[in-house]
């Protein structure tokens, strides 16, 4: 009787395990496939996400190996699946060595075909030709062979943030793409005087309630003690310091938008001279 209990009871025990086990061995699978979904999918439902990188502004210069490289514009012609780059090259190490090699990287498909379309010492124009259907965050890649210690330079692409989309691509003469880069220097240095008038209105402004603010504990000065004036004066002090501070700061924004609008002028000079 014992025995044919006990017996009883192991069945029990052996059936409860083998349950157990069954059901760890399905969360497993349930997880692993759950892992390995979202690892093969992530292409897909992650392609728009590439906040974490630092996509390169129109104007923005990028330094590196004694080279300055200025992204002047980057334009997306989507039914001829074509891109075109204007760069501003400047090497300040005068080494002669001004041949450069470029590649690019679509994120999410690979790499790109690059065409260069003209070369000189100061500026390059870069066509990526082939393109896929789908664009993410597209790096350019700059690169001299002739120099062993060259480190790679990047300039990064995003439709979203710095690549226009245009109606046409066409190819041009060499004068014809200088035009070209200088009416987009122009339009660059034209942001910037806006960025710049808008800092002087902004602190004008403030200078404004700073004036306000010194008047106020100015007239706040008859009615107070010793203390409370030693206090206020220290008060008055301050808000004067940041006025002179606004002040210099716009006097210095006056003096950039000055040397800004020279050099329009000099980009003007320059088209019609080639034109």
């Amino acid at each position: 009787m014992n025995t044919r209990a006990n017996s009883e009871i192991y069945d029990q025990r052996r059936k409860k395990l083998k349950r157990r086990n069954k059901r760890y061995f399905q969360r497993i699978m349930i997880a692993l496939i759950a892992f390995y979904s979202i690892f093969f999918t992530s292409n897909i439902w992650l392609r728009s996400d590439y906040s974490n990188i630092d996509i390169t502004p129109i104007g923005n210069v990028v330094t590196g190996n004694n080279r300055e490289v200025t992204l002047i514009s980057w334009n997306y012609y989507s039914d001829d699946k074509k891109m075109e780059i204007l760069l501003g090259i400047s090497n300040t190490s005068y080494d002669g060595n001004d041949t450069y090699t470029w590649t690019a990287e679509d994120r999410a498909t690979g790499s790109l075909t690059v065409n260069p379309i003209i070369q000189t010492r100061n500026f390059v124009v870069l066509q990526l030709v082939n393109l896929p259907s789908q664009i993410s965050v597209i790096s350019l890649r700059m690169d001299n062979p002739d120099i062993k210690e060259f480190e790679t330079l990047r300039i990064y692409g995003d439709p979203k943030r710095n690549i226009t989309s245009v109606s046409s691509i066409q190819e041009k003469t060499e004068n014809e793409y200088h035009v070209q880069q200088l009416q987009s220097e122009i339009n660059i240095v034209t942001q910037n005087i806006e960025n710049l008038q808008e800092e002087i209105n902004t602190n004008q402004e403030k200078i404004q309630n700073l004036n306000y603010a010194i008047k106020e504990a100015e007239n706040d000065l008859q009615y107070q003690t010793t203390s409370e004036i030693e206090s206020t004066n220290q008060k008055i002090s301050s808000l004067r310091s940041q006025k002179k501070g606004l002040a210099d700061i716009i006097d210095n924004n006056k003096s950039k938008i000055q040397e800004l609008q020279q050099k329009i002028e000099n980009l003007n000079q320059e088209i019609k001279d080639i034109s």
